[in-house]
């Protein structure tokens, strides 16, 4: 009797534990939000787009360019979009509030997966990273397509192992979040690999679980739920040359081959070089896991990975958990490396998994030791909770960009007037949709005529100019 009154103290204690994390998490997501989230040009063009799709009933097929102007995100954000700003009248803010709170569910599915997989221990370790990551936060905070991504890797983790575990009707459920995944980002199709890679293996290997997916009700089941993100795509697709599909397939195929030596067709179109690439992926690493230094950052990182290698090894890999987290963090990886792109959108399909392999290594920690690792990662998550205090960001907080807006909205007294970008010569107009979008909500929009009343804004940092200019 007193043993099992010991477990159940010792269990509420682990539960204390985590409720306490999820509500640091949920603190430093929710905090200033309407003041300080972020509010691009890009985020802008949705909100747009989500709007008209409202008003006007613009029902669009695909969303914003990628880095590839071929080549667009899907839809699916912007009809998601247009709900929340339907609910709440177009608040600009609201949108923000909904995608903190999907990360806070993201928090709890980390923890609840890594628990099962892995013990309480290395749960809340991997939730508490996951809960203070700075740019994890960051990405909560931001009301853009990209901000959905970890919380529907995690779900689509959980379903691959629930599905090679023997539950076939979760091989529908994970080809759904693929196919919903590419729709938020074409990045994320790194993922689609792995669970190919996980397909032709038990293929190979004559797995019993791979085989209940041949019944005709899995099969109708997988090919419905691939329809459903995709339809307005492949609408798109048709009418378009399928740059979508055939020509991204075909695209692949042809980074990877210049990854390995292929020459480019066209190699006079600059690219990323591989310093400046992993430059930008060091200072993406700093706001992972230790803003004050890469010195840290970095091996938080590769220490983790590095026993995962070797834990993976030691089973000779043949423990399904270890292999799943690590094929989900190696092969998106490796795309990454492929297409070598600094762009902010290929890194939230790996948070769920960095936080679950830096609870795996500091759980794994026993004795005098671990005590010495728990002292280390409250030091680091300390430090990220006191970066975020400081509220010193590189973007320009909403709350100035909203009373720059105002201020645009009061000088014009309702005339017909046009915000134009200083930086991009070409396309002045293109950068400058998240203005447009806050003096629309404001009362009053910029025109779309060449207007004779300008309005110039300059963005440097956290600094915003704007110039009033009229011309003849």
């Amino acid at each position: 009797m007193f043993n099992k009154t010991i477990k159940k103290i010792k269990l509420d204690n682990y539960k204390i534990l985590f409720l306490l994390i999820l509500s640091v998490g949920a603190f430093l997501r929710f905090y200033e939000l309407s003041e300080i989230m972020t509010f691009i040009s890009d985020i802008g063009w949705f909100y747009i787009s989500a709007r008209d799709l409202i008003i006007n009933h613009e029902i669009p097929l695909v969303g914003i360019e990628s880095s590839r102007p071929w080549l667009h995100q899907g839809a699916i954000w912007t009809y998601i979009l247009a709900i929340i700003l339907w609910i709440s009248n177009f608040n600009p803010v609201a949108p923000a509030y909904i995608t903190a709170l999907i990360d806070i569910a993201t928090l709890l599915i980390v923890f609840v997966f890594s628990f099962k997989l892995f013990g309480k221990n290395i749960g809340l370790i991997s939730s508490l990273f996951y809960a203070t990551s700075p740019l994890i936060i960051t990405s909560a905070q931001t009301p853009y397509h990209t901000s959905l991504i970890p919380f529907f890797t995690i779900l689509l983790i959980v379903s691959v192992y629930k599905w090679i575990k023997g539950n076939a009707l979760f091989f529908p459920i994970c080809i759904f979040l693929l196919a919903l995944l590419y729709n938020l980002e074409i990045a994320t199709f790194a993922l689609t690999i792995v669970v190919f890679l996980i397909f032709f293996y038990a293929l190979f290997k004559k797995k019993n679980w791979i085989r209940r997916i041949s019944k005709i009700k899995i099969l109708f089941l997988s090919i419905f739920a691939f329809l459903i993100p995709m339809t307005p795509m492949l609408i798109y697709d048709i009418n378009h040359g399928f740059p979508q599909t055939v020509k991204f397939i075909a695209w692949v195929f042809y980074r990877i081959a210049i990854f390995f030596g292929f020459p480019p067709v066209n190699p006079n179109v600059s690219g990323e070089t591989w310093t400046s690439f992993f430059s930008f992926i060091s200072n993406n690493l700093e706001r992972i896991y230790f803003m004050q230094s890469q010195l840290v950052a970095i091996p938080l990182l590769i220490i983790p990975i590095l026993f995962l290698v070797y834990r993976s090894y030691k089973y000779k890999f043949e423990n399904t958990k270890l292999n799943l987290i690590f094929l989900f963090i190696l092969i998106p990886a490796l795309g990454y490396l492929t297409t070598k792109t600094n762009s902010s959108a290929y890194l939230p399909m790996f948070f769920p998994q960095l936080a679950i392999i830096s609870g795996y290594f500091f759980g794994a920690i026993k004795g005098k030791y671990f005590y010495i690792s728990l002292t280390f990662i409250l030091f680091v998550v300390s430090a990220s909770i006191y970066n975020f205090s400081k509220r010193e960001f590189s973007d320009v907080l909403f709350e100035k960009r909203i009373g720059v807006s105002r201020e645009i909205v009061n000088k014009a007294e309702g005339r017909n007037y046009n915000i134009l970008n200083t930086y991009w010569k070409e396309q002045p107009e293109r950068f400058v949709k998240n203005y447009e979008y806050l003096t629309w909500w404001l009362g009053n929009g910029p025109s779309k005529d060449n207007e004779k009343l300008k309005y110039f804004i300059t963005e440097d940092f956290s600094k915003i100019k704007v110039e009033e200019k009229v011309t003849r």
